[in-house]
């Protein structure tokens, strides 16, 4: 097992030093996730902000389908897939041309196939109710694809003979997003998730 964390002297000076996965922290051969001798942090590669779209959302006979909405940004290939940090809010979180609030890269999807029999009237209702919400990305070595997933809620009615199945929706509540991202000049280290 490689040693990542090391508190204390480094042959030269006293101080944290945690090393990428995989790499030893007293003979480190990439360059540190954290040093506490560092004012700057981690080097900074690219960064920006943007708003993605609400993903279009249609129905058909084969049920609800949402394209989500992508926003792929370059920058200068570093040759390796790097760390990056993605945060994102609904345009109701912007103050003042500031966000007031922000979240964590996450996806949440729900769906539910109801079907519910009348054992009496042998009356039965199928339905499933869909909803998809969040924003996450993938960064490779010369670009940054961030995704919208807000396609809002979808209800398809399959069969309602008993008239207890909720109204049809199609994307009800899908919404544009805005975000901001930074990419870091060092390899990642979380696995693809980011900070």
């Amino acid at each position: 097992m490689t040693a990542r964390v090391l508190l204390g002297n480094n042959g030269s000076e006293y101080g944290l030093y945690v090393s990428q996965k995989d790499d030893s922290v007293t003979s480190p051969s990439k360059q540190l996730s954290f040093d506490s001798r560092s004012f700057a942090g981690l080097p900074v590669h690219a960064f920006g902000e943007g708003t993605i779209d609400a993903p279009n959302t249609t129905a058909s006979d084969s049920g609800v389908k949402a394209t989500r909405s992508t926003s792929a940004l370059g920058y200068s290939n570093l040759g390796f897939t790097p760390l990056f940090a993605l945060r994102w809010c609904y345009p109701s979180d912007i103050t003042s041309g500031k966000a007031v609030r922000v979240y964590n890269p996450s996806i949440f999807l729900s769906q539910e196939e109801v079907a519910d029999f009348d054992g009496s009237s042998e009356e039965e209702t199928i339905y499933t109710e869909t909803k998809q919400a969040g924003a996450g990305a993938v960064a490779g070595a010369s670009s940054i694809v961030i995704t919208n997933y807000h396609s809002g809620k979808s209800v398809v009615v399959e069969q309602d003979d008993a008239g207890i199945a909720p109204s049809e929706e199609t994307g009800t509540g899908k919404i544009a997003i805005k975000y901001a991202y930074v990419v870091f000049g060092v390899e990642d280290f979380t696995g693809g998730t980011g900070l």
